[in-house]
């Protein structure tokens, strides 16, 4: 019985000092864990939230002819379009930002060197996620150009801008509802969104009926009116972004916005969408296909198109 019983007790004391040695091992685990979450780098974390892209297109395109029966017109032409992106995202709020500039001349021999192309496009959404895929959102777009732009087949003697550097500035902006299945494919609806045509200086348009070129002291344009600086609009905004990749070797890229304005001919809708096909050769040469169709009858009465093919070199940045 003696020996039971302190074999007994020999096992109970046992368990204890294992109990207890148990118990201060998980509480060592749990002071290394937390040790271990505080050691992270939060300034790291942040970085990895923070998401940039870019890419630097220029593709080149050259015309000769000698004793062309056909006839033609020797030139040298070049394309470039610069792009930027930074995007931030975590369980509750996303923010894309993004850059675009683009920027053509071409020179017929014998004459001097012209503009082909010139826009610089800003857009920014913020959203707070309310699920996966829906986000309350709040958006900014702004377009304008970088250098003047002149009609000078009309007047040989003076030049007349007929548009520049803020001249006009075009600004979007208002709250919304944005879905966004990826970053790839994302469609933002404003229905209470401000849109505002600002002129910054002088510029000018060609009357047909007087042959002269009146300035926008003494006309409308742009949708401004006469000696006036902004125009401002009330509408629904919407806009649609996707980026697929045909073949392996072949992205498009489409961006689509839409604008009706509530106060003046809501059925009139203004209209811009931009395609872009980058065919990749390999990794430093490319070729692109830039095609866009605007539609705004404060600035032209039908579709404005232009088209863009050449090949290059992209450069990621």
């Amino acid at each position: 019985m003696w020996l039971l019983r302190t074999f007994r007790n020999i096992i109970i004391i046992t368990l204890f000092f294992i109990h207890y040695l148990t118990k201060a091992q998980v509480k060592d685990v749990f002071k290394e864990i937390k040790r271990i979450e505080f050691n992270i780098d939060k300034k790291k974390v942040e970085e990895r939230r923070w998401k940039r892209e870019g890419n630097l297109d220029v593709s080149f395109g050259q015309y000769y002819y000698d004793n062309w029966i056909g006839g033609g017109t020797g030139k040298l032409e070049t394309f470039g379009k610069f792009s930027q992106k930074l995007s931030y995202q975590n369980n509750k709020i996303v923010w894309d930002n993004s850059l675009d500039i683009i920027y053509g001349m071409n020179k017929n021999y014998g004459e001097e060197l012209k503009k082909t192309s010139d826009q610089v496009t800003f857009n920014s959404i913020f959203g707070r996620k309310e699920s996966d895929n829906f986000s309350y959102s709040f958006f900014l777009n702004l377009r304008t150009q970088l250098t003047n732009s002149y009609l000078e087949n009309k007047d040989k003697e003076e030049q007349y801008r007929i548009s520049g550097f803020l001249a006009p500035l075009y600004i979007a902006t208002g709250p919304g509802i944005m879905w966004r299945k990826s970053n790839n494919l994302v469609v933002n609806l404003a229905p209470a969104s401000l849109r505002m045509t600002y002129l910054n200086g002088k510029v000018f348009e060609y009357d047909n009926s007087s042959k002269t070129f009146i300035s926008n002291s003494e006309k409308q344009i742009y949708g401004v009116e006469a000696g006036e600086e902004i125009n401002y609009q009330l509408g629904f905004y919407s806009s649609v972004y996707a980026k697929f990749n045909l073949f392996k070797n072949i992205g498009i890229e489409n961006k689509l916005s839409l604008y009706s304005d509530y106060l003046n001919e809501p059925k009139n809708i203004d209209l811009d969408y931009v395609m872009n096909i980058n065919f990749k050769v390999n990794k430093l040469i490319s070729t692109n296909l830039l095609f866009q169709a605007t539609y705004d009858d404060n600035v032209f009465s039908g579709f404005q198109i232009r088209q863009h093919f050449g090949v290059g070199f992209k450069l990621n940045l």
